[in-house]
């Protein structure tokens, strides 16, 4: 299992980076967390689009979708949902993702550090303004880092089986 981080361009990153700011982090209710982040999108109870949590946030969801499906790598990976991260280190834990689809994750701030462990893989990846494909099923961890980090984990929930045809 070796996969392999994809640069981002600097415009579409900066144009991420602009609208995060908008985003209304919470502290995170997940023990071995540290930090702050939010979920956008379909959430793990499929009742609400966005988080109650945060204001509107759909032009991050577009500037997130405008800057992945360019790559050829990414362009056909779905999600319903955009974990949103602010200084955040997580033990190995697993993401509630539909089975048989992969997890996009991608590094952006002022940081050095905090390398993406995912079992399996040869070694941890720095995904610092990169997308890297992962299974969010296979226990990432990050590690520790120094500076300001969002991260984002697109992916599809395994709740999305559950939601009605209207909801999709």
């Amino acid at each position: 299992y070796n996969p392999q981080p994809i640069k981002l361009s600097s415009h579409g990153i900066d144009n991420i980076v602009h609208k995060l700011r908008d985003v209304q982090m919470v502290k995170s209710a997940r023990q071995a967390v540290t930090g702050e982040g939010i979920c956008i999108g379909l959430n793990y109870k499929t009742s609400s689009f966005v988080h109650p949590k945060t204001a509107r946030s759909k032009e991050l969801i577009k500037r997130n979708a405008d800057e992945v499906r360019p790559h050829e790598e990414l362009q056909n990976i779905p999600f319903t949902s955009i974990k949103i991260n602010h200084n955040t280190i997580k033990a190995s834990h697993t993401y509630n993702n539909l089975i048989g689809t992969p997890s996009i994750a991608i590094g952006l701030g002022d940081y050095v550090g905090g390398r993406l462990r995912i079992d399996g893989a040869k070694q941890p990846l720095h995904i610092h303004d990169h997308a890297l494909v992962f299974d969010g099923r296979r226990h990432p961890s990050s590690g520790r880092f120094n500076g300001d980090r969002c991260s984002l984990v697109l992916s599809v929930l395994s709740s999305w089986e559950l939601i009605s045809d209207d909801m999709a």
